[in-house]
């Protein structure tokens, strides 16, 4: 019979890759006309949170609204930024991963401020 060892766990996990950038939560509500007390909630009548779930969400709605259907995708991050971003796998198999940055980088600037862009792999995980 075989016994395991250290560290055994039920918990599952769940990784967010994407070529992206990360933006400051009042940025994004500032450019997007998102207000962030809309996602501040009554947690035990004494404890206020922010919902990182539903901003998100709200994120990528107003995203749709700018530039159609772009495949963007929005994560609020353990730094508590917003990730902004397309998957990689919309790259396509005719494009390097250069080109397909530039191309994000490109739709993100006509809808943030440039100097607020900065295109990069984002990898977040976390743990259910």
């Amino acid at each position: 019979m075989k016994i395991r060892q250290g560290f055994v766990s039920n918990s599952s996990s769940s990784s967010f890759v994407i070529c992206g950038s990360k933006f400051g939560i009042k940025d994004v509500c500032e450019t997007l006309n998102l207000y962030e007390q809309d996602y501040m909630h009554d947690y035990n009548h004494d404890l206020t949170y922010f919902d990182k779930e539903e901003f998100a969400t709200a994120v990528k709605l107003k995203l749709l609204g700018k530039d159609g259907d772009n495949g963007f995708e929005a994560l609020v991050t353990m730094d508590d930024n917003i990730a902004i971003g397309q998957s990689w796998a919309l790259m396509g198999d005719d494009l390097s991963k250069n080109q397909f940055k530039k191309i994000v980088q490109a739709k993100l600037e006509k809808i943030f401020n440039p100097t607020l862009v900065n295109v990069q792999n984002i990898d977040e995980e976390y743990f259910c």
